[in-house]
């Protein structure tokens, strides 16, 4: 409710300014209605998001700082969440491809060892709500990673 009463307060004072002072703001810029208009609409879209969609903007925010603090895989890292499942962090391909038995996730076609084009995804998106874990990782073989991109 404070952000809808500041915006009127705003839109008062423009309002007053705009009628008492005009050549005041024409001295500022021709183009002060736009820039105005432009920054009621950025504020209600704004608010909007943030009073009633907030579920969802804290999704957006959560998976932003997940995946900036903790990648996917990598060499050495200590942010990593995989460092609580393997030791190792760079072998985590081939960890997961036995624990999918060799097979590609989607289309179950056996994986090589030295399948150099299996690239791993996630099960589920972080912008759907997946999680950056290991558990949500997955190998998928070099067709199906084509088709995925």
């Amino acid at each position: 409710m404070n952000g809808i009463i500041f915006l009127l307060v705003l839109g008062v004072l423009y309002y007053c300014a705009n009628r008492y002072f005009p050549d005041k703001l024409l001295s500022w810029s021709q183009n002060h209605k736009y820039y105005f208009g432009g920054f009621v609409v950025l504020y209600a879209l704004l608010y909007y998001m943030f009073v009633f969609e907030s579920p969802f903007v804290h999704k957006i925010f959560q998976n932003i700082h997940d995946t900036t603090t903790q990648p996917l895989y990598s060499q050495g890292s200590s942010q990593s969440n995989a460092d609580h499942y393997y030791q190792n962090n760079g072998d985590i391909k081939q960890m997961l491809m036995m624990r999918q038995a060799h097979r590609c996730y989607k289309c179950s076609n056996y994986l090589m060892d030295s399948d150099t084009g299996s690239s791993l995804t996630y099960k589920i998106p972080l912008q759907y709500g997946g999680k950056n874990e290991p558990h949500n990782l997955v190998v998928i073989c070099p067709s199906c990673s084509e088709f995925a991109s």
